[in-house]
Order: structure tokens, then C-alpha cells, then sequence
């Protein structure tokens, strides 16, 4: 997608990663929402590799398109609304397959004796909540001193900040690149962490 935006001469304002299922809500995929709030802020339009990335519901495709949410299909840069609606009915399609596909596949294992899921998943979610969290809080903190230098030097904005960053190499805590966006977030890790 970073080359595709290079070739057509597009600038980045921020990379929002969703892990969450495009068959959810919206109201359950937290980066999304937050893309969605800092697109119309910008006035800018999100870029998605296929409609299923953005979602594979028909209905909530349709009102980004009714509500004039700017997105770009990168496999498909001039689609139009009809052909976008179609894409959706596509993805939307696919999932229902796959959830029947899933749901026979579990069905039939089973049946056969197999034990599905963790029996220790309750136990072990938090303690993967609080890895994520702790790597993200120390990386917050080993930043800090770096931020405490650039602010120093008179870059005070979100914008400067990522271009310092991004000259200097170093990289976000998942190795990429830095926006205005994740260094913003980056500030708010470090205050929380200095706060408690």
C-alpha cells in the first residue's frame, strides 16, 4: 500500500492497523472508528487494499458510500459506488460461506472427540493483555528521552516530530514508520506511564 501511495503520488497522513474481523461493527473495531474520525478531520480518504478490509457487510458499505466517506479501493482505484456495492455483496457472500464452512468443519470435529479451544484461554488473555500492554509502556519510556531532545530542539507538532523520527531511523514499536498520528499516541503512552 506504501508503494502504491508512492507511484500515484500520495501522502500518508497515518497507517491504522485493525486486527479485528471487517464481518464486525464498527462499533467493535476500535482503529477503524478512529480512522473514520481523523479521515473526516482531514478531509482525506482512507485507503483499503479490497472492500473486505474496510467490511464485508453490504449494509454498512453502502452507508459509508450514502454518508460520503471517502475510501479508496486499491485493487480497484476507479471503482465507482455500483461497483464498490458489488464488491461488498461479494465480500459480504464469502463470509457467509466461510461461517458455514467454519461451522461444519467444528461440527464435524467434534463429533469425532477432537476438544476445541483453550482450556486455559481465560487464564491466559490477560497475561497477553498485560505483555502488549508492558512492551508498549516500556517502549513509551525509552522514547521519552528522545521526544524530552526533539521538543528541546523547538519541534513541538505531531508532524515535525514523526519527520525527525523518521530522518533519524528510528522506527515506531512494531518497526514502521512514524505519522502524526502514532506520535500522538506515543504522547499519550508517555504521559499515562509518567502519570502512574
Amino acid at each position: 500500500m506504501r508503494s502504491y501511495c508512492a507511484r500515484n503520488d500520495i501522502s500518508i497522513l497515518a497507517e491504522y492497523e485493525e486486527v479485528a474481523s471487517g464481518a464486525l461493527p464498527i462499533s467493535d473495531r476500535p482503529q477503524l472508528k478512529v480512522a473514520l474520525d481523523h479521515a473526516a478531520r482531514e478531509h482525506a480518504s482512507i485507503l483499503v487494499l479490497d472492500v473486505s478490509r474496510l467490511s464485508r457487510d453490504v449494509e454498512i458499505i453502502a452507508g459509508f458510500l450514502n454518508r460520503g466517506v471517502r475510501f479508496t479501493v486499491m485493487d480497484a482505484p476507479d471503482a465507482g459506488p455500483f461497483e464498490i456495492q458489488l464488491r461488498a455483496v461479494f465480500a459480504e457472500e464469502y463470509r457467509r460461506k466461510l461461517r458455514k464452512r467454519v461451522a461444519h468443519g467444528l461440527a464435524t470435529a467434534k463429533k469425532h472427540g477432537k476438544v476445541l479451544g483453550s482450556p486455559t484461554l481465560d487464564r491466559d488473555r490477560p497475561k497477553a493483555w498485560a505483555a502488549n500492554r508492558k512492551k508498549a509502556d516500556d517502549f513509551a519510556l525509552s522514547m521519552a528521552p528522545v521526544i524530552t531532545e526533539l521538543r528541546s530542539a523547538g519541534l513541538s507538532s505531531a508532524t515535525s516530530m514523526s519527520r525527525a523520527l523518521n530522518a533519524r531511523g528510528i522506527t515506531t514499536v512494531r518497526g514502521s514508520r512514524w505519522y502524526p498520528q502514532s506520535v500522538i499516541n506515543l504522547l499519550k503512552r508517555i504521559d499515562g506511564v509518567s502519570a502512574s
